[in-house]
């Protein structure tokens, strides 16, 4: 099993694959067009060298004349001949393509496909070519990004607990201890006195109501 081997075998052993990228890489670095017509697995394992090769020759290029620089441009140069075996098109690489990208952070390569397959195994074509310099940036550094903010969760807001009533004090407790046997005993007063004026009220309404004993004799015959 292949476990954690990122490396694309392309169905050959190490010297032919090292081989066929170097000659991949110098034939796009070279051709008139800087476009290459190849597999989408051959097109993806090469990016990653091709667009490696820009950026070594971006930084070691020699900004001034002064033998500092001079050192780390030769360095640099001879870091590309070691790994492409083509001293021609490393000088491109530190001359043309570094001055091209200096601006532009990666992505120097693009991979389009094709609709006309191989002719004999139908296999699928790419078109794998270098950007120009007037390509403008899908991505710009710092620049917002188009999606949207993430929803942020509101904190649960918990519950205040309910004041308690205030205790009532030793004081309130005891006058309202007086005050209910006094409400008691005034209840019990009035129906005893509302008793005694119906009876002193009764013998009254009655004698105005009976008429006098002289007044029936009177009108009785003699």
């Amino acid at each position: 099993m292949r476990h954690l081997k990122s490396t694309k075998r392309l169905g050959r052993d190490t010297q032919h694959r090292v081989a066929l990228r170097r000659n991949m890489a110098a034939s796009l670095i070279l051709d008139e067009n800087e476009k290459v017509i190849t597999t989408p697995q051959k097109a993806k394992h090469l990016r990653r060298f091709v667009e490696k090769l820009i950026t070594l020759g971006k930084r070691n290029r020699a900004k001034d004349d002064t033998p500092r620089e001079k050192a780390k441009q030769l360095s640099g140069f001879r870091q590309a001949v070691s790994l492409l075996q083509n001293e021609k098109a490393a000088k491109k690489i530190f001359g043309e393509l570094a001055q091209r990208y200096e601006n532009r952070p990666g992505g120097y390569t693009r991979i389009l496909r094709m609709d006309k397959r191989r002719l004999g195994d139908a296999a699928e074509q790419v078109l794998f070519a270098l950007i120009p310099a007037d390509e403008p940036l899908l991505f710009k550094k710092g620049a917002p990004s188009s999606k949207p903010a993430p929803k942020t969760k509101e904190p649960a807001t918990k519950e205040e607990p309910a004041q308690d009533a205030p205790e009532e004090t030793p004081v309130a407790e005891a006058t309202k201890a007086e005050e209910a046997p006094a409400e008691e005993a005034t209840s019990e007063e009035t129906p005893a006195e509302s008793t005694k004026d119906a009876l002193v009220e009764t013998p009254a309404e009655n004698a105005e109501d009976k008429p006098a004993e002289g007044d029936s004799d009177e009108k009785k015959p003699g």
